[in-house]
Parts: C-alpha cells; structure tokens; sequence
C-alpha cells in the first residue's frame, strides 16, 4: 500500500451523515485523511482541501474529476529535485485552485506540502497528517 497526496474539490452539502462535507475523492477510497475547517455555520472555508490517501493503486484515483493527485516525491526531498514536468504539474495545480502557495526551489518538499496545508487551514500541521495503512 502506498500514499500519495491530492488537492481535492469539497463535495457534499453537510446536511446529513449521507451528504457530510468530504473531498471528492472520500467517494472512491474510504483509507484517507483530510482537513476540511469549517465557519461558524459548519460551511466550508474554501473550495479545496489536502487530501492524504492510502491505497494498492492510485491510478484509477487521479481520473477522479475535481482530484488532483500531486507529484509523488520524498517528503525529505528538495523541490528542485522535481523533475520538470511534475514541477510544472505541481505549480499548474496550485494555480488553478487560486492558492496562494509559490513553490521555491530551495524548499522541502514537505515544508510546500505545509504551506499548502495552512493555506488551506491555518491549523494543519503535516507532521501530524496522515492515514494507516489498514
């Protein structure tokens, strides 16, 4: 089983246990983790979360429409180790959703995975985000 990172669309309405706020990807794999900070309403903050998943095959996950899996890459590794293209797919994604996240070179990949996070939820920490792989 391996683990691979997405930058998912926030589904659902939350009106039920049925129709609970989730990324688009909780859908297809029940093994992941997500942070999804809510108003004081219970409504979404934003329109994308950081989605971590286990699964035996990731590849039927990344056709998932509103699922973009991010670069497979060491969490220890630099970000200039990316090759182009997954650098690009990387910087690509990021924009799309409109986050405000520069991708630098000299960075971790971890610390950018971070910084995604905390965009996304001041309160992550990706140190503390992960799922088993049960």
């Amino acid at each position: 089983m391996s683990k691979r990172y997405y930058l998912c669309d926030i589904i659902g309405d939350g009106l039920d246990p049925e129709t609970a706020f989730r990324p688009a990807i909780a859908d297809y794999t029940g093994n992941f983790a997500v942070s999804i900070p809510t108003d004081s309403n219970g409504q979404p903050l934003g329109s994308s979360a950081l989605t971590i998943v286990a699964a035996l095959n990731h590849a039927a996950l990344k056709e998932i429409p509103g699922v973009d899996q991010l670069p497979v890459f060491p969490l220890d590794g630099k970000v200039n180790g990316l090759n182009v293209a997954a650098r690009q797919s990387l910087e690509d994604t990021i924009a799309k959703r409109g986050i405000n996240v520069s991708v630098d070179n000299a960075a971790g990949y971890r610390s950018t995975l971070d910084a995604l996070g905390k965009y996304i939820d001041p309160n992550f920490d990706i140190d503390n985000f992960d799922v088993s792989d049960v």
